[in-house]
């Protein structure tokens, strides 16, 4: 009766699992069709916050407390930038709000139009800040959706991060080919005549094609046949190789300087993805061919191919980040120029920031007459200053307790001797992917495109599934059954 009840759970689980993964793979893919971009005015935006609430309300409905307890940290820290977000939208006493950093001119004008006494809420644009809050929704609903899921479930996003990211490449040079006015450009504000795929940005595009190279590593693992004991080559290797190779040669043709650094990483990132490979086949395995060879040398092959698609880009002319990096790489650019008006204002809006998601208008406030121009800064170009600027010392406490648990538990994944080889990989390329948005955001703003904080959700379970994997999987680690 026992081993009943317990098969009828097991079955039970499963079929709870499947509508959830199906929903979690809808919900990504929609993401990259109509999230591509970190403009809160996007018309794509009206379709795509209301369809995450609904994703959000089916993750709730079948989720269990036990799904909980594995992720209970990054659960923690965005419960924790919800009551942030939150704090920043409550009205505050006139005593308190006037007397908070930076908050002299509008006290000013307030007094001259005799509304001294209005409550006004710690941010300075509480309809920036609202925009933050609901930019939460799709990430919260992916992260609730995602701990759902069990390792079999999360690997099957490896290939699925792949195509998408081929699809975006292929589409990145369908409109470089094309008109730069054409319809493949989704988005009114974006960089017409390059290849953004399915962004509004090419920087975008180029970080999150760097992100796919650590999956295309994955895929790209030679197979043992069963029946002849040889390496032989499969769909998911040829994916990957020849995915590697055309990711590759689209950032170097992506005009972002950005992406070849980042690009640079994912490709010496290899070896470390790879290290669990064999180095050269066991006892009484044959390798032969061209994929044996790559069986036998797994841990520098795909980065000698990507290299020579690197080469070959520069010899057809067609390398434009590097003509960027030469030619545009200076003291003048913008997000350089700025810098020290962003650490005055970080002075001006202490302890408490001026407000989540308030860059743009504040930054108008304060902008230096030698900085004017015909445009205008939307973002800070550098996330890591816009946390102290816009959240103050407290949004400064969350990003380092996040950058300590992302330490300690990406620690614990990637040295995981329990893990098989297939988690462990995994759980390296979400490392990797982690350290490349994170380390982007340095000198732009890709973690507010929801798409790409999509895949940073990914990246962390993929972490924690290497963290936690225990033995007696063996067996069940390729993804190629």
């Amino acid at each position: 009766m026992g081993s009943k009840v317990t098969t009828a759970n097991n079955a039970s689980t499963s079929g709870r699992r499947k509508p959830v993964l199906a929903a979690a793979i809808a919900l990504l893919v929609i993401a990259f069709l109509m999230g591509g971009s970190s403009r809160p005015d996007v018309a794509s935006l009206i379709v795509f916050r209301p369809l995450s609430v609904l994703f959000l309300g089916f993750a709730i409905y079948h989720l269990r407390w036990d799904d909980l307890e594995r992720f209970r940290f990054p659960l923690l820290m965005l419960g924790a930038c919800y009551a942030l977000v939150l704090l920043h939208l409550i009205p505050l006493p006139p005593f308190i709000w006037q007397n908070l950093g930076g908050r002299e001119l509008v006290t000013e004008i307030s007094a001259v139009a005799g509304q001294s006494d209005i409550w006004r809420p710690l941010s300075l644009v509480p309809k920036a800040t609202r925009n933050a809050f609901w930019a939460l929704i799709p990430t919260t609903a992916f992260l609730l959706l995602l701990v759902q899921l069990r390792r079999n479930d999360l690997e099957k996003f490896v290939p699925v991060l792949a195509v998408l990211g081929l699809a975006s490449a292929v589409l990145g040079l369908l409109q470089l080919l094309g008109d730069p006015q054409g319809p493949l450009y989704f988005y009114a504000s974006t960089n017409n005549g390059a290849a953004v795929g399915f962004f509004a940005n090419r920087n975008h595009q180029a970080v999150f094609l760097a992100c796919i190279i650590p999956a295309l590593f994955i895929l790209g693992q030679s197979r043992q046949s069963k029946s002849t004991k040889k390496w032989v080559p499969d769909a998911s290797g040829i994916v990957g190789l020849g995915g590697v190779i055309v990711i590759v040669s689209m950032l170097m043709i992506s005009g972002s300087r950005a992406g070849l650094a980042v690009g640079a990483v994912a490709l010496l990132a290899g070896p470390f993805l790879s290290s669990t490979w064999k180095a050269s086949p066991a006892k009484g395995q044959v390798a032969s061919g061209v994929h044996g060879w790559l069986a036998q040398n797994s841990r520098f092959a795909f980065v000698g191919f990507a290299v020579l698609a690197m080469i070959g880009a520069i010899v057809m002319g067609q390398d434009q980040s590097l003509d960027r990096l030469s030619n545009t790489f200076s003291m003048e650019e913008m997000r350089v120029r700025i810098l020290p008006t962003m650490w005055e204002m970080i002075r001006l809006y202490a302890p408490f920031g001026s407000g989540i998601g308030s860059f743009q208008w504040v930054y108008q406030v304060n902008e230096p007459d030698a900085l004017l121009s015909p445009g205008y800064m939307n973002r800070a170009h550098n996330e890591w200053l816009d946390i102290p600027l816009t959240s103050g010392i407290p949004g400064v406490i969350l990003a380092i307790v996040a950058i300590a648990g992302f330490v300690r538990h990406g620690w614990q994944a990637v040295t995981n001797a329990q893990a098989g080889e297939q988690s462990l990989r995994i759980g390296r390329a979400g490392a990797v992917i982690l350290i490349i948005i994170a380390g982007s955001t340095i000198t732009d703003y890709h973690i507010r495109v929801p798409s790409v904080a999509l895949v940073s959700v990914l990246a962390l379970v993929w972490l924690y599934l290497a963290r936690d994997a225990q033995p007696g999987n063996a067996g069940k680690e390729s993804l190629h059954r």
